[in-house]
C-alpha cells in the first residue's frame, strides 16, 4: 500500500518541461490508478491538486480526467471540468480524446462538454474543445450539434482556435454525412490571414469539404494562395490538392480553376506549383 508520504514524494518529482511544453512525471500515478482498489491515490490527487502551480495542475488535472474517461465516470469529469480555472478546464478536455465506446453515452457526454467550452472565455480551452470534437468524430460520435460553434470558432478572435478549428472541421467532413457548407466562406476568408498556420489549416480544410460541398466562393482565393511566397510550402500544397480535386469534379469546374490562374505569377520553380500545374494541364487531354 503505498502511503501519503510516497505520494507527496511522487509529487514533488512532476515538472514541467518548458523546451518540449510537456508536464513530466505524471506516469507513476497513472499507474497507479489502475490498481487503486481502495482510491486513496485518486483522493491525493484530488486533494493535492487545487493547490498546485498552474502547469503541475493541468498535468494531475490532465491524469485525473484520463482516468474518469477510462472508466466511464462523466459526472465526475464534469465536476472538474466545472470546477476548474482555464488551466483545469482545458486539462479536462485534453484528457478525452480516446475511444468512448465501451461505456454508453460517455462519447455523447464529453461531445456535449466540447460544445459549451466552445464558448470559454479562454482561447486554450476553446482550442482543446476542438480538438475533443474531432477525436470524438474520429471514433463515430455525433458531431452534429457541433457543426454551428465550430464554424463559429473559424472566425475566433485567437489564431490557433481557428487553426484549429479549421482542422476539426476537415475532419468532420470524412464522416461523408455532415453538410458544412457554412465552413466554406470563413475558411476562404481564412485564407488570407495574417497567420501561416491558419491559412495552411484553412487550405487542408477546404481540400477534404471539396469532395462533397461547392467550394466554387474559395476557387479564387485559393489560387492566389498558390503565388504564396512563403517558405513553408504547406499552404500552396494544400491549396493546389483543393483546386485539383476541384477541377476533376467536372470540365466547368477545370475551366473555372484554368480561367481563375490566367495572368497569375505562378513560379514553376516550387514543386508543389509545378505539379499542379501539370496535373491541371493533363485534365485537358482526357
Amino acid at each position: 500500500m503505498t502511503t501519503t508520504v510516497q505520494l507527496s514524494e511522487l509529487l514533488a518529482k512532476v515538472r514541467y518541461n518548458s523546451g518540449v511544453s510537456a508536464v513530466e512525471g505524471l506516469d507513476p500515478f497513472r499507474r497507479m490508478l489502475e490498481n487503486d482498489a481502495d482510491g486513496a491515490v485518486l483522493d491525493f490527487l484530488k486533494l493535492e491538486a487545487p493547490g498546485l502551480p498552474d502547469k503541475i495542475r493541468g498535468g494531475i488535472v490532465f491524469v485525473l480526467s484520463e482516468h474518469y474517461f477510462k472508466v466511464g465516470d462523466m459526472e465526475r469529469i464534469r465536476a472538474l471540468f466545472a470546477s476548474g480555472d482555464p488551466e483545469t478546464r482545458e486539462a479536462t478536455l485534453g484528457a478525452l480524446w480516446g475511444d468512448p465506446t465501451a461505456f454508453a453515452l460517455l462519447g455523447t457526454g464529453v461531445v456535449d462538454m466540447a460544445i459549451k467550452a466552445t464558448s470559454d472565455s479562454a482561447e486554450g480551452v476553446r482550442t482543446e474543445a476542438c480538438r475533443v470534437l474531432q477525436n470524438q468524430c474520429a471514433w463515430k460520435v455525433d458531431v452534429s450539434q457541433a457543426i454551428r460553434p465550430l464554424t463559429g470558432l473559424l472566425k475566433d478572435s485567437a489564431w490557433r482556435v481557428r487553426h484549429q478549428a479549421a482542422y476539426a472541421g476537415g475532419n468532420f467532413a470524412a464522416q461523408k454525412q455532415y453538410d458544412l457548407t457554412g465552413m466554406v466562406q470563413p475558411l476562404t476568408r481564412n485564407l488570407a490571414h495574417e497567420n501561416i498556420y491558419v491559412r495552411v489549416a484553412s487550405a487542408w480544410a477546404l481540400s477534404k469539404l471539396v469532395k462533397r460541398h461547392d467550394i466554387s466562393p474559395a476557387v479564387s482565393q485559393l489560387t492566389e494562395t498558390l503565388t504564396s511566397k512563403d517558405d513553408y510550402n504547406a499552404a500552396r500544397k494544400n491549396a493546389a490538392g483543393a483546386l485539383l480535386a476541384w477541377a476533376k469534379r467536372s470540365k466547368d469546374h477545370a475551366q473555372s480553376v484554368q480561367a481563375a490562374i490566367a495572368g497569375l505569377p505562378l513560379d514553376r520553380q516550387r514543386k508543389e506549383v509545378a505539379r499542379f500545374l501539370r496535373d491541371l494541364e493533363a485534365l485537358d487531354r482526357t
